[in-house]
């Protein structure tokens, strides 16, 4: 959600692309959220949570993984239902940071993002607690522009660095 073409992105990945499970982040407002659930969009993801965003999400059938960076904040996410939480900025935070939470919400389920590379998503996948890594590492610039301009022979850097991670 953070260009004005988002939503036309979307609704192409969704009518296109029907066997993508496709979700949307940087969900940051109550009308986003909404047009985000009417998209047809699987799942959204935010960088923080609001009250508003709390309220919005209750009102939606659209499943969240909320933004944290505290563990009370975590706390009120599985409160709250949430079965997944985003760690963001994970770099910032810290993998030693979220160990410590794992003792006491041993049942949390974490997407890790922010200031993320390759070597410390590796590091951030040995915990069993951390199920997703992303960030703008996982598909540079340089590749996603060769791809468009028609190599898609590019694209296997991108598969072999996935292979990688797991």
């Amino acid at each position: 959600m953070r260009n004005n073409n988002a939503m036309a992105v979307l609704s192409h990945l969704l009518s296109h692309h029907p066997h993508l499970i496709v979700g949307v982040g940087t969900i940051t407002d109550s009308e986003s959220l909404f047009s985000v659930a009417a998209s047809g969009a699987h799942f959204g993801v935010t960088p923080g949570m609001t009250s508003a965003l709390y309220t919005a999400m209750g009102q939606s059938t659209l499943p969240i993984i909320p933004g944290v960076s505290t563990i009370s904040e975590a706390m009120e996410a599985m409160e709250r239902g949430c079965d997944y939480v985003k760690v963001f900025p994970a770099s910032q935070i810290g993998l030693n940071t979220v160990r410590s939470w794992v003792g006491p919400l041993g049942d949390l389920n974490i997407c890790a993002t922010g200031g993320l590379d390759f070597l410390a998503a590796k590091e951030w996948l040995s915990l069993p607690q951390v199920k997703m890594v992303g960030g703008s590492w996982m598909a540079p610039n340089e590749i996603l522009e060769k791809a468009v301009d028609g190599d898609v022979e590019s694209l296997e850097v991108l598969r072999h660095n996935f292979q990688q991670l797991y």
